[in-house]
């Protein structure tokens, strides 16, 4: 999902304002975000206007922050906006500096996410334009956060890992039925092993994020959630090796990740 986003909501990233937390949504793993660089002149104005009115002691570090921005999103120059944002602001009687987020969402494909409600009053008006979502819409917020953690891994590709490891699975269950101790290293180095191994190789990392987190929601049920295993996947699929794929009920995993997506729909 690309989400423009505007200084209401980048401001929030940073000063515990009403709605913090729906803002931080968008910085979820999988949204891709953009802003014009106009957006630091405007947080920076806002950090000026906090300090003058004493909410804030200092300034500086929150700049430091700001100067960071381009960590989390991309920056996209005024000076390619303009024509745009010239344009909207004509069509809407509303000012050049606002419709330079407008012109970031068109540009880019993106939706623009606000809590300027004038904005987004006069914006959701104009048609045809990009879409516009209120920090304030609890449906857009939780649309964002399952956008953010949404699987990437094709279809087709995880039916055939479900495939091969179900292979597995039988192949030690085969090994255990006719012996009463089973060597690991004889599943390891099995057809169907290596062939699994060979598959979770061949993944991104990001696929492997899917996997892991989809394995570990089998194993742990529906608590704490997808949300939890998806973090954790991102944080540890780096330092997991291939052989820890092995034995995952992936098919399990995506049939809790089904219902908890319809139980918060």
């Amino acid at each position: 999902m690309k989400i423009t986003v505007d200084a209401s909501v980048v401001i929030k990233w940073f000063v515990a304002e009403v709605r913090h937390e729906e803002a931080r949504t968008v910085l979820g793993h999988r949204i891709e975000r953009h802003a014009p660089d106009f957006v630091l002149v405007e947080c920076a104005n806002v950090l000026w206007k906090k300090a003058r009115r004493v909410e804030i002691a200092d300034p500086g570090p929150f700049l430091e922050e700001f100067l960071r921005l381009s960590d989390v999103l991309t920056l996209h120059r005024t000076a390619s906006l303009l024509p745009v944002a010239v344009r909207t602001a004509g069509e809407l009687d509303h000012p050049v500096y606002d419709c330079l987020y407008l012109a970031c969402a068109e540009l880019t494909g993106s939706a623009l996410l606000t809590d300027d409600q004038k904005l987004a009053g006069k914006a959701t008006s104009r048609l045809p334009g990009p879409d516009v979502l209120a920090l304030d819409d609890a449906g857009a917020i939780e649309n964002i956060r399952w956008a953010a953690m949404r699987l990437v891994i094709d279809r087709d590709r995880l039916e055939e890992l479900v495939e091969a490891s179900q292979k597995v699975s039988r192949t030690r269950k085969s090994l255990a039925d006719g012996r009463r101790l089973v060597d690991p290293a004889m599943v390891i180095d099995s057809p169907a092993s290596r062939r699994l191994r060979d598959m979770v190789r061949n993944l991104s990392r990001e696929e492997r994020v899917d996997l892991l987190a989809l394995g570990w929601l089998a194993q742990n049920g529906p608590e704490p959630g997808w949300e939890h295993w998806f973090n954790h996947a991102c944080e540890m699929v780096g330092s997991v090796p291939e052989r820890y794929f092995m034995g995952f009920d992936w098919a399990g995993g995506l049939e809790l990740l089904r219902r908890e997506q319809e139980g918060s729909s």
